[in-house]
């Protein structure tokens, strides 16, 4: 798997063959085949987005019958009718209202967005509450603060900000820091949040640690990129 598509991203379709769809996801321009039914045209135009790491959506307001799926970090859905405790989904089904926002909310600190998906399982090409690999988890925090990116790590690691010095004593909370293949999130306390084959999981370690032990599999830091949230309109 290169990437993943989530609920409620729009994709241009370039061909359909034998159950496959070759697609561009119109959130970071890549390509490749998704299965069709994973694909629906006219839907209703998404108005909120998912705020936690994942969601359920339940089949009813009463939490007795099963629930329908469930939903990742960063996912798009059209609210019908807002509820005090839950919001009505325009194609079924229900959501814990507080784990939607509008879209257009801007959270101003994706490390605290990446801290709300600790644990998760790492998997390359992931980018949903199933998994996610480093990049993804990068990108994934910085579109909850309007930040769009690239998708892969070494695309990523000459496009995101300002260049920042490869001196560990420079290094500030957000900051980005890339090897040849991997990029971990600086969390300004001496430790660092990225997905890691190593734990196999979004984890928080000792910065020092991280950084020696990926030096030592002949990984050093070679860029590292300093985000800046756009400017309010």
């Amino acid at each position: 798997m290169d990437s993943q598509l989530l609920h409620g991203e729009r994709v241009r379709v370039f061909e359909r063959k034998e159950g496959w769809a070759w697609v561009q996801s119109e959130t970071d321009g890549y390509v490749g085949y998704v299965r069709e039914e994973a694909l629906a045209e006219g839907l209703p135009a998404a108005t909120h987005r998912v705020l936690t790491g994942q969601t359920v959506v339940l089949s009813d307001d009463k939490q007795i019958a099963a629930p329908l799926h469930t939903l990742s970090m960063g996912a798009k859905v059209a609210v019908a009718e807002a509820g005090e405790r839950f919001q009505r989904l325009e194609t079924g089904g229900f959501v814990f209202a507080e784990h939607l926002v509008p879209l257009g909310h801007r959270e101003d600190d994706w490390v605290a967005v990446a801290d709300r998906m600790l644990g998760l399982p790492y998997l390359w090409g992931g980018r949903g509450h199933g998994g996610i690999d480093c990049s993804g988890l990068v990108q994934m925090a910085l579109s909850a603060c309007e930040i769009e990116t690239l998708r892969d790590s070494d695309q990523q690691a000459g496009s995101i900000g300002n260049s920042a010095p490869l001196d560990p004593g420079t290094w500030r909370h957000g900051d980005l820091l890339y090897t040849k293949g991997h990029v971990l999130i600086a969390r300004g306390t001496d430790e660092v949040i990225h997905a890691t084959g190593d734990k196999w999981c979004v984890a928080i370690e000792d910065q020092k640690t991280a950084i020696s032990r990926l030096y030592a599999k002949g990984l050093p830091v070679i860029s590292v990129r300093r985000p800046s949230l756009p400017a309010t309109q």
